[in-house]
């Protein structure tokens, strides 16, 4: 069966068009603490000379920030803004963005004076930036002020989510005030070996997620000290200061013997002293205890304070299981036994909750848990499998490359934070049970995607959304003209891979098929249209190699593979025409839900068609009677069941109805609620 190059009926869309008036409404993501909107802006037209303005003694970060702002406003609106220093002659210009730190930046220190602006190192704090636009001497000048450096980079990117092209060749800059600050405090992924932390690009993408930490190891529970390059090392942390980012060495602390305790304290001589790291972490983790695990623990957080280090700078990593909770035998044994353990940072896998911070404070625990994050899950793709398992002969054909997909994903919906809700308590206060929290990469996923979600829960977990997130992801990787056909190629690939086959370690390939193949044929369709839609794409803001590796050949991949379990002739589409408007004028009224069976709740993906109607969303019990119901605002868009009736009380297990139904159109789904 080939499926004719007709616009397959399933489509899900989050809606990525922002509606701009003179009362403009500012979206940003992160979503900022503190954001006023004066309902005025700027209009910058070609002929407007401008410049990004650093302080005459900026450090590298700020110089870091003033050069991916200029990347990035090039890249979006083709203007290569110059980057001049304060003390440089600057009359030509009309409008100025002004960035940098009060104590490197002494034009920006006597505006903030002048205009009366809130900022310190103290104020906002720690990570944490301004941006005000003022006048002076007949200059528009916007100023993007940080409490220390890495709020200037984090503050640039918010500028620039302030900016959008008006016609085709001018920029208008939305008026805010904004004061910003993370509620968690360290945020980052560790990675091994070091080579693939240096790999072109990768620090760039922990910035794309307001990550500012990271680490060096080679071994995944530390070990292996020797075979660190020490040129790569002192590179990464050389790169990753520059970006304002604190580094971590990590070292293993399983020890057979007492001599070994020396060469293991050599090895964090080596890390503090020749590569430059700002703290370093034992790792016990699964790899299990050593004979004199507890000597070597006494005598690394005696050599971190003999050489300077606060205890906030020396972390631990317990055993397999005390590294899932605070409490646990071996952690009591070690902080009973080395009782300036209780002082320095300790790090669980748990996900986070008040009982784990209120456990480790009745401890007496000075530093609040730090969260190893083992978040997506080593699941099986089309395009992968899990980078460990007992891999068979049939999977050895799928073995990962650079040339792979995975879907935008739901930390909730994947890894060790399955059924975590990051839209509800305890989550949203996640500022208040942790000091920090890293990513594992151990599975296989697109960078961008997963760091950029990642980044905005920690960032500010309180107004954490994650559809509004996803939109933004989805806009940064493909550009607003673009970025519904990415949102339709991943919730295809969802439902492919949830609902028509029966994919798992180790299953057979072409895995077993459990649904309709027509429906799954057309499915397919959908994804290789919009595959072949973001080609050729002058819309992304990352690199352009990396987008055509990861994102255009990746999806193109998923489509053959996919093609070839549904015994499909492949045949590449074609790019529509004008690819923005086709895919609005092709659309039927429509919806979706997934998934289904469900327990405790399920994602209602809607979509009124090319009409535009108003619509309804219904749900009724088996006896006929109105259980839920909600108005879209939007044409498209997504919205959530969790089980609950009108009242918000839960619903019984059992068959329900959801009608989606205009003036004209009636679709019905059923669902079932299992509990």
């Amino acid at each position: 069966m080939t499926p004719t190059r007709q616009k397959a009926f399933y489509f899900i869309l989050v809606s990525c068009g922002m509606l701009y008036t003179a009362a403009v409404s500012v979206t940003i993501i992160p979503v900022p603490k503190e954001m006023t909107d004066p309902s005025q802006n700027w209009t910058i037209a070609t002929s407007d000379n401008c410049a990004i303005v650093i302080g005459a003694s900026a450090s590298e970060p700020e110089s870091y920030a003033a050069e991916q702002f200029q990347k990035w406003m090039q890249k979006r609106f083709g203007r290569t803004f110059e980057i001049k220093r304060e003390n440089e002659v600057l009359t030509s210009y009309v409008y100025i963005f002004l960035l940098g730190t009060r104590a490197n930046n002494a034009w920006l220190d006597e505006l903030a004076t002048s205009n009366s602006v809130n900022l310190s190192a103290s104020s906002p704090g720690y990570n944490g930036y301004i941006i005000q636009m003022v006048s002076s001497a007949g200059k528009s000048i916007v100023l993007v002020g940080g409490s220390d450096a890495s709020g200037v980079i984090y503050g640039q990117n918010t500028l620039f989510q302030l900016c959008e092209m008006v016609g085709n060749d001018s920029i208008r800059l939305n008026h805010t005030v904004i004061r910003d600050w993370p509620s968690v405090r360290q945020r980052g992924s560790h990675y091994s070996p070091v080579n693939r932390t240096l790999a072109p690009d990768m620090l760039d993408r922990y910035i794309m997620g307001r990550f500012n930490i990271a680490d060096m190891r080679n071994g995944c529970y530390g070990g292996n000290e020797g075979s660190i390059n020490d040129t790569q090392a002192v590179r990464l942390v050389t790169e990753c200061h520059n970006r304002g980012f604190y580094v971590w060495g990590s070292m293993s602390a399983i020890v057979a013997s007492t001599a070994e305790i020396n060469t293991k304290i050599q090895y964090c001589d080596k890390y503090l002293h020749h590569y430059g790291v700002d703290g370093v972490w034992a790792n016990v983790d699964d790899a299990g205890e050593g004979t004199f695990t507890e000597a070597m623990i006494d005598t690394f957080v005696k050599w971190g304070r003999a050489n300077g280090l606060s205890d906030s700078d020396l972390m631990l990593l317990p055993p397999q299981p005390d590294y899932q909770g605070v409490i646990g035998g071996w952690n009591q044994a070690i902080q009973n036994n080395v009782p300036a353990t209780k002082n320095i940072q300790w790090i669980y896998t748990q996900v986070p909750s008040p009982a784990n911070t209120s456990a480790s404070n009745s401890l007496g625990l000075a530093l609040k848990p730090f969260w190893w994050i083992n978040s997506p899950g080593s699941e099986v793709g089309l395009s992968f499998y899990p980078q460990y398992g007992n891999i068979s002969s049939p999977n050895s054909q799928m073995a990962p490359s650079n040339v792979f997909y995975r879907e935008l994903q739901d930390f909730k919906n994947t890894g060790w934070t399955y059924n975590t809700d990051f839209e509800a308590e305890p989550m949203r206060s996640l500022g208040d049970l942790i000091e920090g929290a890293t990513l594992w990469r151990y599975s296989l996923f697109q960078e961008e995607y997963v760091f950029m979600n990642l980044g905005a829960i920690l960032w500010n977990p309180g107004a954490y959304v994650f559809a509004d997130v996803r939109k933004h992801i989805y806009e940064t990787v493909f550009g607003k003209e673009r970025a519904p056909y990415a949102a339709e190629f991943d919730s295809c690939l969802a439902l492919l891979k949830s609902n028509y086959f029966n994919l798992f370690i180790d299953c057979p390939r072409p895995p077993a098929l459990t649904g309709n193949q027509q429906e799954a044929g057309a499915l397919a369709q959908t994804m290789c249209q919009c595959a072949a839609n973001i080609k050729d794409n002058p819309y992304t803001m990352i690199d352009s190699a990396r987008y055509n590796e990861r994102y255009v050949q990746g999806m193109e991949k998923v489509v053959k593979i996919a093609y070839g379990y549904l015994g499909l002739s492949y045949l590449a589409c074609e790019p529509t025409t004008e690819p923005e408007k086709a895919l609005a004028a092709a659309r039927p009224m429509q919806v979706l839900v997934f998934p289904n069976p469900f327990n405790p709740a399920t994602t209602i993906a809607y979509d009124a068609g090319m009409k535009g109607q108003r619509t309804v969303i219904d749900i009724y019990d088996i006896g006929g009677r109105l259980v839920w119901s909600h108005v879209p605002r939007n044409r498209q868009g997504v919205v959530a069941w969790r089980g609950e009736d009108i009242q918000g009380k839960a619903a019984a297990s059992g068959i329900y109805m959801l009608v989606f139904r205009s003036s004209t159109e009636t679709h019905r789904k059923t669902l079932v609620l299992m509990k």
